[in-house]
């Protein structure tokens, strides 16, 4: 085979591959096609199960392009697809061990019975070659399906399983000498090589940290593929590897199955049962971070199939002899072992001589140093908290959270405080977030603005269990004054994040201004817009402990818009909840905001005279019960056939309406992420001009006069759509705003006495505040 075409076929299954994964992501969700966590899978959120299929559909496409390869490729290329349909019905319904034994065994069956090949010989262990005959085959299915699963197995960490596979191609390549003559399976093994680097990058964050798994149908795929190119290249016909070489190339995989199935066995459990004990959990659990794991795994692996190719020019006995004493040693003596990550011992000895020294100064050595002072104490994630108590704060802490969740410097963790937290889940679930606990606080402020001790009491437990380095509120939250005060009282910095533009000063009053005044005060950082940062300032929050970060409400509409785009079954769910709106008629939705009071008169009036020139048209009003806008418009539009009032649905269903409204009326001012979704809205104000503002085309302000209302609605109805200037909502993932959050909140894990006054709470109206709240 010319080495310009593997070239070209390896480029076009990575492309392949690369174009599957952003494609198939978002359906995975709609199909339920996601790996949720629980106990033993720690990671964040649903990830798409798809990385299997995408590699697969890649290394199928570059296999084609390379045209014929022979019989042998051609029937391992068919059992890989049965074993991907496997895989795919196990992530999507969980099959049994005895269902996925049987249906991998058929795979391998297969296999032989379309190419005739199997393990016939193990090598010259005792000077003569042994063949195994017809026993052979039974012997292929037992190591074929060991060797899946202990691939599947391997599928602890990011990247491990990608990594390990690429690492088996490459000593493949190495026993096998790709530079001679490459047979079929050599060339598929190259193609597969390229295919699993973009999902490895996915898997590991790249490029806007939205990952996809490769799930059991890529790790069934990768342990099948792998176990038969070994098979067929030791194979007496083809003999490109000793029997014994195969062993090394898969080293690690096959000592770390054997030595967890031993100590199930030893602990009278199933040897199928998942656990935490393989390499990649003892790392973890030793303190590891998941990449220093994954780099110290696979840096293992090279170093033994190295070590099993400088014995190559030796006998087999002598090759065999080495890899059982490793296999042995492996298996008994790994556990004793006391792993730790590089420098630990270093920086627990400069711990002992610091003791030492404060014993000999007098100090009480038995009293520890915090760890939040402890210069010595090891680099360690800061563990954030963010509190959330409605879908509305969701909305904005969403991106954030997302964002510390995916940067290595941040352990993060969500807590939800509201009765019902359906809403607010389905607003994380966007970001592929889950709240890791969930409590109903009573977070009802008095008179005085002191809120009730279950609150107080609720949060504390919270803190008590998770023992954040931070905690994240929403700045008007219901349950930011208790977490505030929980965390004042542990001396834990808390970031306040501005939900919106934030009251101007003066603009709260009673008990929620003195709560809000706490939280202010309280707070070390506070997280703000542009108009924010400057309400806060006139507040008297100092403009040093400001964040500006830009308008994250913007990012959870974007990727609200882009699970109605993809997920069609979610459109007909929110569908059904509007019967009344008539598929072809346009759509009219007024939106209410607390300001619109003095123009509600006005728009009622509007609303009747546009429901009654333009029958076709469907109005729909977003009311808030018992506003004063709401029984306005309610008094006015009684009885019309085509007006309908809707009391302010969850965040999903609001979005659902305004992407297919034709025209979107503001009763008052709207935020910008509405602004921002780029249909033809009209915006209402009150007082005797509008204000002298730069809009977008697709925004106009009119005064709350009722019949100028109705000629602008019924103008811009007779347009339609195609005078909006669809701008879209923007996305600010990454940018320089946010990322120098993210880098101050890294360093909010005190080093020092020094360090720690940096982030304290202003002071002294922060005591004085304290002890009148508690």
């Amino acid at each position: 085979m010319e080495h310009p075409k593997l070239v070209a076929a390896s480029v076009i299954a990575l492309a392949v591959t690369l174009f599957a994964i952003f494609s198939l992501r978002p359906i995975a969700r709609r199909f339920g096609l996601v790996d949720k966590p629980d106990e033993r899978k720690r990671h964040r959120g649903y990830i798409p199960l798809i990385g299997g299929l995408c590699f697969f559909l890649g290394t199928l496409a570059g296999l084609v392009y390379l045209g014929y390869l022979g019989r042998f490729v051609s029937s391992l290329m068919a059992g890989a697809g049965v074993i991907v349909v496997i895989g795919v019905i196990d992530d999507l319904n969980g099959l049994s061990v005895r269902s996925r034994v049987l249906a991998e065994a058929a795979a391998v069956c297969l296999v032989i019975a379309a190419s005739g090949y199997y393990i016939d010989d193990l090598g010259a262990l005792f000077g003569e070659p042994t063949k195994l005959g017809l026993l052979g085959i039974p012997l292929t299915v037992v190591a074929v399906i060991g060797l899946i699963n202990a691939y599947n197995m391997l599928d602890g960490i990011d990247g491990l399983a990608a990594a390990m596979t690429m690492v088996t191609i490459i000593a493949i390549l190495l026993f096998g000498d790709a530079r001679l003559s490459a047979p079929g399976i050599l060339l598929l093994l190259q193609v597969l090589f390229a295919a699993l680097i973009p999902h490895l990058f996915v898997n590991l964050g790249w490029p806007d940290g939205r990952k996809v798994f490769m799930g059991d149908a890529g790790s069934m795929l990768v342990g099948f593929l792998l176990a038969w190119s070994l098979i067929y290249l030791s194979h007496p016909s083809v003999g490109r590897l000793a029997p014994v070489d195969v062993l090394w190339c898969v080293a690690l995989p096959v000592m770390d199955t054997i030595a967890v199935m031993y100590r199930r066995f030893r602990k009278g459990r199933s040897p199928f049962e998942p656990d935490r004990q393989h390499l990649h959990h003892l790392l973890l659990d030793a303190g590891f971070s998941p990449r220093a794991a994954l780099l110290a795994i696979v840096a293992t692996s090279g170093f033994l199939a190295m070590f099993g190719y400088a014995l190559r020019n030796s006998t087999d006995f002598v090759s065999t002899g080495a890899f059982v004493a490793l296999l042995a040693a492996y298996v008994f003596w790994l556990p004793q072992l006391k792993l730790e990550p590089p420098g630990m011992a270093r920086r627990r000895s400069a711990r002992a001589i610091a003791g030492a020294r404060a014993r000999a100064n007098g100090g009480d050595a038995t009293v520890p140093v915090p760890k939040a002072m402890n210069p010595a104490q090891p680099r360690q994630p800061v563990k954030a908290l963010c509190v959330i108590s409605a879908a509305s704060e969701a909305v904005t802490l969403a991106p954030i959270a997302q964002q510390i969740s995916q940067d290595d410097r941040f352990e993060s963790k969500v807590c939800i405080t509201a009765a019902s937290a359906r809403e607010t889940e389905d607003v994380l679930q966007l970001f592929d977030l889950r709240p890791d606990m969930k409590i109903e606080l009573d977070t009802a402020n008095d008179q005085s603005g002191r809120a009730s001790p279950a609150a107080h009491s609720g949060m504390e437990r919270v803190l008590d269990d998770t023992k954040p380095d931070i905690v994240l509120v929403p700045a008007d939250a219901d349950a930011a004054f208790a977490a505030t005060l929980a965390a004042y009282r542990r001396n834990i910095p808390v970031i306040s994040v501005e939900t919106g533009d934030s009251p101007a000063a003066g603009a709260t009053a009673g008990a929620d201004a003195l709560a809000r005044t706490t939280v202010r005060t309280l707070a070390s950082l506070h997280m703000a817009s542009s108009q924010a940062r400057r309400n806060l300032i006139e507040e008297g929050v100092p403009a040093d402990r400001i964040l500006v970060a830009d308008n994250t409400a913007a990012d959870t509409l974007h990727a609200a818009l882009e699970q109605f785009q993809h997920d069609l079954e979610l459109n007909r769910k929110l569908a059904n909840h509007y019967p009344f709106l008539r598929p072809d008629s346009p759509l009219l939705l007024v939106v209410e905001t607390p300001d619109a009071v003095d123009s509600a008169e006005a728009i009622a009036h509007a609303l009747r005279e546009v429901a009654g020139q333009r029958q076709d048209v469907d109005i729909v009003c977003l009311v808030h019960p018992g506003s004063p806008v709401a029984e306005r418009i309610n008094a006015r539009l009684g009885g019309l056939a085509n007006t309908h009032a809707v009391e302010a649905p969850d965040y999903l269903a609001a979005v659902y309406l305004m992407r297919n409204a034709d025209l979107i009326v503001g009763c008052g001012e709207l935020g910008a992420e509405v602004i921002e979704i780029g249909n033809p809205i009209v915006i209402v104000r009150g007082g005797s001009a509008p204000v002298a503002t730069v809009e977008p085309s697709h925004v106009t302000r009119v005064l709350a006069e009722g019949d100028a209302i109705a000629r602008l609605v019924l103008s811009l109805l007779d347009g339609g759509r195609a005078q909006a200037a669809t701008v879209g909502p923007r996305r600010h993932d990454g940018n320089g705003a946010r990322q120098h959050v993210l880098d101050v909140l890294a360093g909010m894990r005190p080093r020092t006495p020094a360090d720690a006054s940096r982030f304290a709470p202003q002071a002294p109206a922060a005591a004085e505040l304290t002890r009148e709240q508690t």
